[in-house]
């Protein structure tokens, strides 16, 4: 998905338990929780794992320590999460820095040499301060650069290594972007095909949908987006299915001139050629 990879652990725990309490940070984004709770149906009848792909833009933070601690807390002790949020109805069940600061200075599962940055983590979910962003970004840099620390950061995570290197890539590209929309684009680009390379590697007998705007499918003559990096670089051949509001009809028919009117949203790929499809929607 054309998300910040930071969302990717909340996405799945909705997608997987339907409870909307892993999704609250989109109240109110009806784009966002329609299309989840679509994936969420799908996943009742197939066996689906969302992956989100964009980069993490230094305002959004607060879903990078979100997700940080979750995977750092929440998941080795989800047990005694849930009961500490039952007996103080506590609807968001991960939201116990208390608990997890007292899971740190007493299990023996903690007791290793990245305590000092287990606290870091709890230290920024405590504060979320602007300055906070920054630290986020300077503690990743330096954690790239030395291959002692990613050792022991994938013996700890475990499962959850790829997930929070991926995390960190995505993290500091965003970081880096470029405030001009044209080369914020381009990074932008490179970034999530890099993601989507990593995915590629770590699953490599999965098939992928992706879900993405039309920045990054419709042809650019400066330089190959997503759309173009799959068919050039991968050497796949990717089917595109666009949902066009009617009003937008004319701009993207001059790309696509195949794109037919619909009264409904069904998907009439009938109609298509074998590698585009689109609808044209109220």
């Amino acid at each position: 998905m054309e998300s910040a990879v930071s969302l990717e652990y909340f996405f799945n725990k909705y997608v997987q338990t339907g409870d909307t309490m892993w999704i609250s940070l989109f109240s109110n984004n009806e784009y966002q929780q329609g299309k989840l709770h679509s994936i969420a149906q799908l996943n009742k009848e197939h066996n689906l794992m969302v992956s989100c792909i964009d980069y993490n833009l230094p305002k959004y933070y607060t879903n990078a320590i979100k997700s940080l601690f979750c995977i750092t807390f929440y998941e080795p002790f989800a047990h005694e999460f849930e009961k500490a949020a039952k007996l103080n109805n506590n609807i968001f069940v991960y939201n116990n820095p208390q608990l997890a600061q007292d899971l740190l200075d007493t299990a023996a599962y903690y007791r290793n040499d990245l305590k000092v940055f287990f606290q870091i983590i709890i230290d920024w979910y405590n504060m979320q301060t602007e300055a906070t962003a920054d630290e986020v970004y300077n503690i990743f840099s330096v954690m790239q650069q030395n291959d002692h620390t990613q050792n022991l950061l994938e013996h700890f995570y475990g499962v959850w290594y790829p997930f929070f290197a991926r995390l960190m890539i995505a993290y500091s590209d965003g970081y880096q972007a470029n405030p001009d929309w044209e080369k914020s684009l381009y990074m932008r680009e490179q970034s999530m095909f890099w993601q989507l390379k990593a995915l590629q590697f770590l699953y490599p007998n999965d098939r992928f949908c992706l879900q993405m705007g039309a920045a990054h499918v419709l042809p650019n003559t400066h330089f190959h987006v997503m759309r173009q990096m799959i068919e050039y670089d991968l050497n796949l051949q990717p089917f595109c299915f666009y949902i066009i509001s009617k009003e937008q009809h004319d701009f993207f028919s001059t790309y696509f001139p195949i794109l037919k009117t619909s009264d409904t949203q069904l998907f009439p790929w009938q109609q298509f050629s074998v590698y585009e499809a689109g609808v044209i929607v109220e």
